[in-house]
């Protein structure tokens, strides 16, 4: 990338980051609900709307971007095409909401979706399909950023937990594509000792972008 092409993609981080920090005092300090992922996934795009430093020429929910061999999902949860400083960029971002509600959401089962997410944000990069994949996370259950895992242990999303580019993501029965992390990423959860049912604790967002060697 350029050196314009670099500044400008940290300002879209910036810009993110911020959006993910208020909606994260509209649900814990406001205590506005977020009823599903999809309320987080829309709550997220109408205050990107509303940010007066980017202009958005495209908003598309739940875009087809993934070939037929790419066997790990179909849709993108979420497609912009940004313009900031007169440059346009291709952002791909992908959600998940665990929500404890009557009963627990599904744990190892969630803890492999979020990996195989993140996974393929990086394939869109490794294609040029998008130039930066964001992931955006938030859960009232302990057992996602701190809980103690029983099984499938190589899908490990606890607080500090880092990945490294060079390395494989980790497969199983589910998730059988072998593929090579492009980008170096660590789950940070913030205020996981304050979790509660009414009470999230939002992951810090992890950005995918392809790196110059």
């Amino acid at each position: 990338m350029t050196l314009k092409e670099v500044i400008d993609m940290e300002e879209i981080k910036v810009i993110i980051r911020e959006i993910v920090d208020l909606i994260e005092f509209e649900t814990n300090i406001k205590k506005n609900i977020l009823s599903s992922e999809k309320t987080l996934v829309y709550r997220f795009a109408w205050l990107l709307n509303s940010e007066l430093n980017i202009k958005i020429n495209v908003t598309d929910f739940e875009r087809v971007l993934f070939d037929k061999k790419f066997s790990d999902g179909k849709y993108l949860d979420l497609f912009l095409d940004l313009e900031i400083h007169k440059q346009s960029y291709r952002i791909g971002l992908e959600f998940k909401f665990p929500n404890k509600k009557d009963k627990n959401s599904g744990g190892k089962e969630v803890r492999q979706k979020i990996i195989n997410d993140i996974k393929r944000l990086d394939y869109l990069i490794s294609k040029d399909k998008i130039d930066l994949g964001v992931f955006i996370c938030a859960t009232n259950e302990k057992y996602y950023p701190s809980g103690k895992i029983r099984d499938e242990l190589n899908f490990d999303i606890r607080d500090g937990k880092k990945y490294k580019k060079g390395e494989n993501y980790p497969v199983n029965t589910k998730n059988v594509k072998t593929m090579q992390i492009g980008t170096d990423f660590k789950f940070k959860w913030k205020n996981k000792e304050m979790i509660k049912s009414d009470f999230f604790s939002f992951l810090e967002p992890i950005f995918i972008e392809k790196k110059d060697d």
